[in-house]
């Protein structure tokens, strides 16, 4: 099925730009130019004294990181992005990432088509995109291929979306102005998500750049063998664009933007997922969260971000815990929350951030089985160099603190604080 939705998605550009060559001439028909061609190559210096990164099975919050290796030159991240201009009103948007976290060398990203008309009137607007795309949660990943443009690494909600909310989905938005105040709805409709939970139980929040692929997995933190006796059919990886279930998700958004220095957000996120079926090892969740955003411009050089996420998610079937009088639990459930406050000022091309993060798991299954609950908190100070239009240069420094009691199944301390230091060299065209 991963595999089909890939070639499908690869296959359907190419007919679509056949299907341009009928319309008229005036249509600005742009599919292979210098303008529609765009990467990135990041190199990366890095100095961590973190626990064992999760994509190496461990419980580190960090992407670096393995208790050991404290520095060394790391491949960040290499991208293409392809960005044609099929009419006018329809363009298209293809997001290949060959990254050394991935166990799929290459791989697609984000890969939608996406039609906005001319607004018929001055207060009414709306487009509609169709494809595979993050849902749009993120106001720190504004920057080219998903990536964030204040510091290396996003704050722990949207670390969390790059690795578990990648959607195949019709979404559209209308825009409306009403006495200098602009509204907006988006509402969409999709699948391919039903495994997202999986790692936000399992391992709990992390802060990284890495991201979801359309045919990717990542794997679970290494467990005890109560763990494996208890989910016997989960599988040691979590796909986190598998379909499982058959069942369409769906989210909406408002966005109010009044006449003054700030912007408000709320997102409503539900996957439908059917938490009883298994797959090859993979389960459906029944993921549902709440996202609040906000954007403050301070004054014309300087802004404040702030997010702030809630939900649940389960999964298994329900039986009784014999450790609480024999209440009926779902195999897993927990409860998840995380927040952060960004502020950033540019300094001519340059941009100097810090931001706070705070987050938590609330586990309400088999704690004498699994312990998924956590606590913790982060903060990050990054600095971001311009040298000229193609190449620059970030700093940043991370430190991070967390409770997970799920630890020790590894043998080491529930308590971990890490610190990681990075240098992104970045060429951009």
């Amino acid at each position: 099925m991963k595999h089909m939705r890939t070639v499908l998605i690869l296959v359907s550009a190419p007919f679509i730009a056949a299907m341009t060559v009928a319309i008229p001439a005036h249509a600005d028909i742009d599919l292979f130019s210098r303008e529609t061609i765009h990467g990135r190559l990041d190199l990366r210096g890095v100095w961590s004294d973190a626990e064992l990164t999760w994509l190496d099975e461990g419980f580190g919050k960090t992407r670096f990181g393995d208790g050991g290796d404290k520095a060394g030159l790391k491949i960040g991240n290499v991208a293409l992005v392809w960005q044609p201009q099929f009419t006018w009103d329809l363009t298209g948007y293809v997001h290949a990432q060959a990254n050394p976290g991935q166990h799929n060398g290459v791989d697609l990203v984000e890969a939608f088509v996406k039609w906005k008309p001319m607004p018929d009137s001055e207060w009414l607007r709306y487009s509609v995109r169709v494809g595979e795309f993050f849902p749009p949660i993120s106001l720190e990943n504004d920057g080219l291929a998903w990536t964030p443009t204040r510091t290396i690494t996003p704050s722990a909600i949207n670390s969390w979306v790059g690795e578990e909310v990648l959607v195949l989905g019709l979404e559209g938005t209308v825009q409306a102005k009403f006495d200098e105040n602009e509204f907006r709805l988006t509402a969409a409709a999709f699948d391919h998500n039903d495994t997202s939970g999986t790692l936000l139980t399992y391992r709990g929040w992390a802060m990284h750049d890495e991201l979801a692929t359309m045919t990717g997995d990542w794997a679970i933190p290494k467990r005890g063998p109560a763990w494996w006796g208890f989910y016997h059919t989960q599988a040691p990886t979590t796909e986190p664009t598998r379909e499982v279930d058959g069942r369409y998700g769906s989210y909406v958004r408002f966005d109010w933007l009044p006449p003054l220095p700030i912007s408000v957000n709320v997102l409503y996120y539900d996957n439908h997922g059917n938490p009883t079926v298994v797959k090859e090892g993979q389960y459906g969740w029944r993921t549902r969260f709440v996202n609040i955003g906000a954007t403050i411009d301070l004054d014309e050089e300087t802004e404040l971000l702030a997010q702030f996420m809630t939900g649940d998610t389960i999964m298994g079937h329900q039986m009784p815990d014999p450790g609480r009088g024999g209440a009926i639990k779902w195999m897993a459930d927990v409860g998840y929350s995380a927040a952060y406050a960004l502020l950033s000022h540019r300094l001519g091309g340059d941009i100097i951030s810090g931001r706070i993060d705070w987050f938590q798991v609330d586990d309400r299954s088999f704690e004498f089985v699994d312990n998924n609950n956590e606590e913790g908190w982060a903060a990050t100070v990054a600095y971001q160099l311009k040298l000229d239009e193609q190449f620059s240069l970030a700093f940043e420094a991370l430190h991070l603190s967390s409770k997970k009691p799920a630890r020790v199944d590894q043998g080491i301390d529930p308590q971990q604080n890490d610190t990681q230091f990075q240098t992104a060299l970045r060429f951009d065209f």
